[in-house]
């Protein structure tokens, strides 16, 4: 929500769907992997269970971070370094 609340710009629709287009492979892939994921969801022992949670939680933050172009603080000062 922060980064919504910024006044940038982020968050607007045409932002997010220029950010769906340019990373469209990579959503795929995570749309992908997802789907393999449930397959056979949920797996009836605990550990697998926890794996397919794990697995899930992390391409949905993969999925998030793209849509919304999120980058850390220590990417977006790289970013700031290089173009100075």
């Amino acid at each position: 929500m922060q980064i919504c609340n910024e006044g940038n710009a982020t968050c607007s629709f045409g932002k997010l769907s220029e950010n769906l287009t340019k990373n469209m492979f990579v959503l795929m892939g995570k749309f992908t992997s997802m789907a393999e994921t449930f397959k056979d969801f949920p797996a009836p022992e605990t550990e697998d269970f926890k794996e397919q949670m794990r697995e899930f939680g992390s391409d949905c933050g993969t999925l998030i971070r793209v849509v919304f172009d999120y980058k850390t603080p220590e990417e977006r000062a790289a970013m700031a370094a290089s173009i100075h």
